[in-house]
């Protein structure tokens, strides 16, 4: 098996410099274990979502928000 692991508290987004930074805002660390679907999309209030699943399983979200 294969295991990819990061680390991170903060993600950027665009496709230019500068790139807009979004802080985690939800608290804890996390871990994903394969195999799983992601993808991040907006959410409210100038904040992103980092959302993934393994498949049958339940949605997992973690926000992002600008300083």
């Amino acid at each position: 098996a294969q295991i990819l692991d990061i680390r991170f508290d903060a993600i950027g987004v665009g496709t230019s410099q500068p790139l807009s930074v979004y802080d985690q805002e939800s608290p804890g660390n996390f871990s994903i274990d394969l195999p799983n679907i992601a993808f991040i999309d907006r959410s409210v209030h100038r904040k992103i979502a980092l959302r993934y699943v393994q498949p049958g399983g339940t949605q997992q979200n973690i926000i992002f928000a600008l300083p």
